[in-house]
């Protein structure tokens, strides 16, 4: 039986993908559970925004010319979209 070397491409970690069924809310948890320090892109009818979580606290938010808190509760009120975890 072969084993891969040590130098074999590394996979990256986690899932890729659309999850149907998730609220952004769902995977705010999931990321503040995890302890996260990565920011997750959301994206919505064009329109994309960002939250930043270190230690898996959401740290910032931005949309459009949204920052912060007002850009977080404009991302929540988002009913569908997708998702990319950015490292």
């Amino acid at each position: 039986m072969h084993h891969m070397n040590s130098l074999a491409i590394p996979s990256p970690r986690g899932f890729d993908g659309v999850v149907q069924g998730v609220t952004l809310l769902d995977l705010i948890q999931m990321e503040c559970l995890a302890m996260s320090t990565r920011a997750v892109r959301v994206e919505h009818s064009g329109r994309s925004g960002r939250i930043f979580f270190t230690g898996g606290q959401i740290v910032h938010a931005e949309v459009d010319a949204l920052k912060g808190e007002p850009a977080l509760f404009e991302l929540l009120r988002w009913s569908a979209g997708s998702f990319i975890i950015e490292d």
